[in-house]
């Protein structure tokens, strides 16, 4: 891994402390820094506004940043906030028309942690917003079905710069179930989902539990090696200091995903130097050695590869995904029992690959 990538690492996190200060400044101290790979690296990470407020912060004009960089950062700085301007706009639009039919939403993923957990949604770059239904397809009559439907592709058809994509899905996210590929027990997800208020209307959001195991479920759709998906879950982590890692663990059994949530959280603590409680990890009750070959292969990759050998480019490419380290570790995570179902998801999304992300 490049110093490059380590100031990046040190930096993507909201509660960035005196310790992780020191630090840098010593990195930068002993060091050439090419700080213009520090920028494209945080951008390609989706974490250059939570990195440019870590390095603006007080006692580090020593490290001697470039301007034409701190202008850069700057610059993606103010973009990203009027990126979620533009989408709490919208999104107060399409709450309204919820409201207005008296259907139930869900907040997930990105959204819902810009509520929940990060101290401003403009911290990190998210390129769409990601609701659930609280309602079967066919619960829906049909022409709410049709104005809802009408209402949220508008909005996607707009896209530019300063939009976010509407994603939703009915009462489970395809995201968060991996195409049906996991058992996510949506039913119990909605009984213990809590209510918030957004933009004066009520929606509802998961338990930490399920939140910490979604964001992992995405940092897998990852390749784990995504800054963006780690800072969610150190987020999510440090904003909930109770949070009930006996029932975390149960229900990423019983969702038949305690695997990826072991190794996401690994990665996390690898990547961003973050320690867990000791006993975490245990609970999960990964067989001790696919523990330690994840572990190993997590060092590895740390230890001989830049992030940006390690970001997943796989958009466009056969099957979805190019080969690649990340790669086997994502698999090497995957029951025996959903490989099937993976691999028959692979051919669709060959057979009919999905429009490129905006951005």
């Amino acid at each position: 891994m490049l110093i490059e990538d380590r100031i990046v690492c040190l930096c993507a996190r909201q509660n960035f402390n005196g310790m992780q200060r020191q630090q840098l400044i010593n990195i930068c101290q002993n060091n050439q820094i090419a700080w213009d790979k520090v920028f494209n690296i945080a951008q390609e990470q989706h974490v250059a506004p939570l990195v440019h407020l870590n390095l603006s912060g007080d006692g580090l004009q020593a490290l001697q940043i470039p301007q034409v960089i701190l202008s850069k950062f700057k610059k993606a700085y103010i973009h990203n906030i009027f990126v979620k301007q533009g989408t709490a706009k919208i999104l107060e639009q399409v709450l309204a028309l919820f409201a207005r039919k008296g259907i139930e939403v869900m907040l997930i993923k990105g959204e819902a942690l810009n509520h929940l957990v990060y101290k401003q949604p403009w911290y990190t770059i998210s390129y769409d917003v990601d609701l659930v239904i609280k309602a079967r397809q066919d619960e829906i009559d049909e022409a709410d079905h049709q104005e809802i439907i009408e209402t949220l592709e508008g909005f996607n058809h707009q896209l530019n710069e300063f939009k976010e994509h509407i994603e939703y899905d009915y009462y489970a996210h395809h995201d968060f179930t991996m195409n049906n590929t996991l058992p996510i027990d949506s039913e119990r997800i909605w009984q213990e989902a809590q209510k918030i208020q957004v933009s004066g209307y009520d929606v509802f959001v998961m338990t930490p539990e399920d939140m910490l195991i979604a964001a992992a479920i995405n940092s897998c759709r990852k390749r784990f090696f995504r800054l963006k998906s780690l800072c969610d879950i150190l987020a999510i982590i440090e904003q909930y200091p109770d949070l009930d890692w006996a029932k975390l663990a149960r229900k990423a059994s019983n969702y038949k995903c305690n695997t990826i949530v072991y190794t996401a959280l690994v990665v996390t603590q690898t990547l961003l130097e973050y320690s867990l409680p000791n006993h975490v990890l245990g609970l999960l009750k990964i067989n001790p050695l696919r523990a330690a070959a994840i572990k190993h292969l997590v060092n590895k990759l740390c230890q001989d590869f830049s992030l940006s050998e390690l970001y997943d480019r796989s958009e466009g490419t056969m099957l979805g995904r190019e080969f690649s380290w990340p790669l086997i570790l994502t698999y090497a995570t995957y029951r025996l029992d959903y490989l099937g179902p993976k691999l028959g998801e692979i051919y669709a999304a060959w057979r009919n690959p999905p429009p490129p992300v905006p951005g």
